[in-house]
């Protein structure tokens, strides 16, 4: 799908404001749920689940980054197969857990269920953008939140496949509207 003509992205973009501002109250509540809903899965019906060897990497470079910081990382004695990029968030939740004394187990699912709603939020946003009516522009932000997949990923195997997706959506988002770099 081709992008927008010369002057026709700063259109839709006030359009989408317009869109967004109009249903803050229903993308709100949509929003609300999806976060409790994935909350509840996490740590009430299911807390401590996951995919075990994730949880352990995860945990372990938390806290290897909170006191030693990412300076060096990949030469430590340590075994590290992930990208810079996400090792930052570890890194942001290795220092609550060390500052706060939660334990860096109860916090590894915060980001992708952050990164849920992120994601939820741009999808309504670019379909607003594109011309979907305020209708399916929320369909659009509530399939992101419900469909199983989301949340299962999130919040019962506390992966982070939504980080990487909400990164994307928004790259492609800019590429449409012009912006190469």
């Amino acid at each position: 799908m081709p992008g927008p003509a010369a002057g026709e992205s700063e259109r839709a973009g006030e359009q989408a404001r317009v869109r967004i501002r109009d249903a803050v109250v229903p993308l709100g509540i949509l929003l609300a749920l999806g976060l409790a809903l994935r909350l509840i899965i996490a740590y009430v019906l299911l807390p401590g689940s996951g995919f075990g060897v994730d949880l352990g990497s995860f945990s372990a470079w938390a806290i290897e980054l909170a006191r030693n910081g990412p300076w060096g990382l990949y030469d430590r004695p340590i075994f590290v197969d992930y990208t810079p990029g996400y090792l930052y968030v570890l890194w942001a939740l290795g220092l609550v857990s060390e500052w706060t004394g939660i334990a860096i187990g109860s916090l590894l699912k915060l980001p992708a269920i952050a990164a849920d709603l992120a994601l939820a939020v741009a999808v309504f946003a670019l379909a607003a953008e594109l011309g979907a009516s305020r209708r399916a522009s929320l369909a659009a932000a509530a399939a992101v939140l419900f469909v199983p997949i989301t949340w299962f990923d999130s919040a019962v195997w506390a992966q982070v496949d939504s980080v990487g997706t909400l990164v994307l959506v928004l790259a492609v988002r800019e590429l449409w509207r012009g912006h190469s770099e």
